[in-house]
């Protein structure tokens, strides 16, 4: 008797492992993973600059519908709604990395007292994105650099990202008119002399496949 009992209890126990195996595997198979592709960005001629993407399509990725609904992403990227959403991330990104091009050539130690004081170098404009530690306030982000850490990298491209929110959030357009009180990079301006709209745009469309 004792035999049989230990034998059904066998039994059951194999069965309530094979229900548990097959559940745990239909489930997998109901939500399979899917692989993310990561973006790769025309400046990275230099393997440290990898690392500048990626905290760039992060920070993208946290805010996306404002970035994916703006008004004029058509100037940058013509048939940009028709793109896989990895590739209209690499559109973006490399509105970025023309953005960054144009204002700090692409040099983290950037700096330069552009329309600040001379004496308070908080004032100056520094870093791939030329950011002031006094603009953060005005950002609306939380954001709390100092001086030296916007000369390095991931800071000064999560300052810009909150920069760019605030202007997407208010405006829903990348290249704004020179009037506009959200205007923050004269590079992106319209019907300013040191615009480089052009130029940001044709980097896009020469780099992501498919623009047009």
């Amino acid at each position: 008797m004792k035999f049989k009992e230990a034998t059904i209890i066998t039994i059951l126990i194999a069965m309530l492992l094979g229900i548990i195996l097959v559940s745990a595997t239909g489930c997998q198979t109901a939500q399979p993973l899917i692989d993310q592709p990561r973006v790769a960005l025309s400046w990275e001629t230099k393997p440290e600059r990898k690392e500048w993407s990626d905290s760039l399509i992060s920070r993208m990725n946290a805010d996306w519908e404002l970035y994916d609904s703006a008004k004029d992403i058509g100037t940058f990227c013509p048939k940009y709604g028709a793109l896989p959403k990895a590739t209209r991330q690499k559109a973006w990104g490399e509105i970025w990395v023309g953005l960054a091009y144009h204002e700090s050539s692409w040099n983290p130690k950037s700096a330069s007292v552009d329309v600040g004081d001379p004496k308070k170098r908080d004032t100056y404009s520094v870093g791939l994105y030329q950011v002031s530690v006094v603009d953060q306030p005005w950002a609306g982000g939380g954001t709390k650099y100092t001086y030296d850490e916007l000369l390095t990298p991931l800071p000064n491209i999560h300052l810009a990202t909150v920069l760019m929110k605030r202007q997407l959030k208010n405006t829903a357009t990348i290249a704004l008119d020179n009037s506009s009180k959200f205007r923050y990079w004269a590079v992106a301006l319209l019907r300013n002399k040191f615009s480089k709209v052009n130029e940001i745009a044709a980097r896009v469309q020469k780099n992501v496949p498919g623009c047009l």
